[in-house]
């Protein structure tokens, strides 16, 4: 199943990339749920929500807030969705692609140029879900589990473990050692005793402070400024 979310301000327009993608799926004999907004203000109601998207077509000039501006609120929350503009503006192409742009489809090309942007798109998905994995968490007996990507930082809170992430927050009572020596291989670094966090969504270090890709700051102990620092820089140079 994917999902896919069409924002432009043309109603019309929203409803012929919805028959070309819908078309596209069909043939293909896989499933989507395609939702359509005329309002880019309604897409940032979701990803409040934290409903998220597989694909985001995007226009780029609406009368609210720009696709770029939209494009780069999406990957505060989402790094992984496919983005596609969708415009008559070409001179946005080069700008729309500081946000991971998947594809920048011309308006007129929609039709020849759409489907192979879905092609690529669906692979990468495909490629994201069997390459993620999880951390589990057993509570009243009840497993959950956690996408290890979601996860922004977990730290002591009295006798709990609290792992804040994408999806909300969740509790587990084991000790933060124990949850370091399953996930410090994972991409998961320190901070101080009491809190560590994920490589992955660290977008700076701000002098004594990690800033991570939803802008939430957290302190550096002073004993684990050089060895954060080093960790990052390493992690960023293996993406390479």
């Amino acid at each position: 199943m994917y999902r896919m979310v069409v924002v432009d301000d043309d109603a019309e327009f929203c409803m012929r990339i919805r028959e070309i993608t819908a078309a596209f799926f069909a043939r293909q004999r896989k499933d989507i749920v395609i939702t359509s907004y005329i309002r880019a203000r309604d897409l940032l109601w979701d990803l409040e929500d934290n409903r998220l998207y597989n694909i985001y077509c995007l226009d780029i000039k609406m009368p609210d807030m720009t696709g770029l501006e939209l494009a780069r609120h999406i990957r505060l929350k989402d790094g992984d969705g496919c983005i596609i503009f969708l415009t008559s503006y070409k001179e946005y192409s080069l700008e729309g692609y500081q946000y991971n742009a998947w594809r920048y489809i011309l308006k007129g090309s929609e039709q020849e140029k759409l489907p192979a942007a879905l092609t690529a798109a669906a692979k990468t998905i495909e490629s994201v879900r069997q390459s993620r994995k999880y951390y589990v968490i057993e509570k009243y007996h009840t497993p959950t589990r956690i996408c290890l990507d979601d996860i922004y930082y977990f730290q002591v809170e009295k006798k709990y473990t609290v792992f804040y992430t994408l999806k909300g927050v969740f509790r587990e009572r084991r000790p933060l050692k124990e949850v370091m020596s399953v996930l410090r291989e994972h991409g998961f670094f320190p901070l101080d005793k009491s809190c560590a966090v994920s490589l992955r969504n660290v977008s700076q270090i701000d002098g004594d402070e990690v800033v991570l890709i939803n802008n939430e700051r957290l302190p550096i102990s002073v004993s684990h400024r050089t060895e954060i620092k080093k960790a990052l820089a390493d992690y960023w140079r293996r993406q390479c």
